[in-house]
């Protein structure tokens, strides 16, 4: 479960601090099946995009009872554990108490462990016994540069989400937000997904992920994706993916769409909008029905859409971008959803 490629789309999400037993919780986790013995191990995974790689990295870590945290696989922190390998039925050394339970320890890390992209923080929590009575995980990991002015290259907040594509429910008064920056997972090799790719449930794992504007051919990019074989044979369609978690179902959504050539929106496998495209019926292989060129690849279109779409919880929004051309010299493809109650 430490490796960037482990797929976790199964896993509860939620945002820190996690635990039970002391009242303070973001969200509760659950101990087992009866109140002794409870479960010894409850395991966390973040996954975030870095923008490079940074010269000083700290992790800061606070749990009861015990842990062992992992960077891309790595292991780069252990508190409170027995020396040598630990499996799920590894017992913390000690009981943490009174005010230890709340103490947010920094840990120094290799910053050489970070990756330029997508990397993955894993976390495993331990037990000191099996009637313990709470639980508690929060942690946050922040790397600088060494540059005149600092700056934050790597940052995985305390309200860290517990699976690694999913927006963290966003602020009081509203429901939806993903940002413009916001990862996305994508698939640029041209193939055929079918309509399975659409649902929540799909597994994403093996995709690409990284951050908007995505595209290729205009220079402005902040992630080049692939086009295909030749320049006069591209790929007709590319697939993108956001999981994305909502406080509640808002009152209005609005989606935010920059598109060259053409797209097709869906939230939780239903069709929510789409720009450019024919009315009949697509497939991997539909082109767009017009060029998009000059200042309308650009262009950021503001899109009202029906807001019963969005469930309390896990939603999925997927965007799947088709060119007008084989031989199309760029594409273009950002987006950011809101909707508040």
């Amino acid at each position: 479960m430490t490796s960037v490629a482990f797929d976790d789309a199964a896993w509860a999400t939620g945002v820190g601090e996690f635990g039970y037993g002391d009242g303070d919780e973001r969200t509760v986790v659950s101990y087992g099946p009866s109140l002794n013995p409870k479960y010894t191990t409850t395991y966390f995974r973040h996954r975030f995009v870095a923008a490079g790689v940074p010269d000083g990295l700290t992790l800061r870590l606070r749990v009861d009872d015990g842990a062992v945290a992992y960077l891309n696989g790595v292991e780069i922190a252990r508190f409170n554990m027995p020396t040598g390998p630990v499996s799920s039925l590894s017992r913390a050394v000690l009981a943490i108490a009174g005010a230890d339970e709340r103490l947010d320890r920094p840990f120094t890390i290799d910053p050489a462990l970070i990756r330029s992209g997508t990397n993955v923080l894993a976390v495993q929590v331990h037990q000191n016994t099996s009637g313990s009575t709470d639980l508690s995980f929060l942690a946050s990991l922040t790397g600088t540069s060494a540059a005149p002015t600092t700056t934050t290259t790597t940052t995985v907040a305390p309200t860290t989400t517990a699976a690694p594509t999913t927006t963290a429910p966003p602020p009081s008064g509203v429901a939806v937000s993903i940002a413009p920056d916001a990862e996305w997972a994508y698939l640029d090799d041209g193939s055929d997904q079918g309509n399975a790719w659409n649902a929540i449930a799909f597994s994403d794992a093996t995709w690409a992920r990284h951050i908007g504007e995505f595209g290729y051919g205009d220079g402005d990019e902040r992630t080049v994706i692939g086009f295909g074989p030749s320049s006069t044979r591209k790929y007709p369609t590319t697939y993108f993916r956001h999981r994305f978690t909502a406080a509640g179902t808002p009152n209005d959504l609005t989606l935010t769409l920059r598109i060259d050539d053409g797209a097709i929106v869906r939230i939780n496998g239903v069709e929510a909008y789409r720009f450019n495209m024919p009315t009949t019926a697509i497939n991997f292989q539909t082109r767009a029905v017009v060029a998009i060129s000059g200042s309308n690849e650009r262009l950021d279109r503001t899109i009202t859409l029906d807001p019963s779409l969005v469930v309390p919880g896990t939603n999925v929004i997927t965007v799947e971008v088709h060119q007008d051309s084989p031989g199309s010299s760029d594409i273009t493809f950002l987006a950011s959803l809101t909707g508040r109650f």
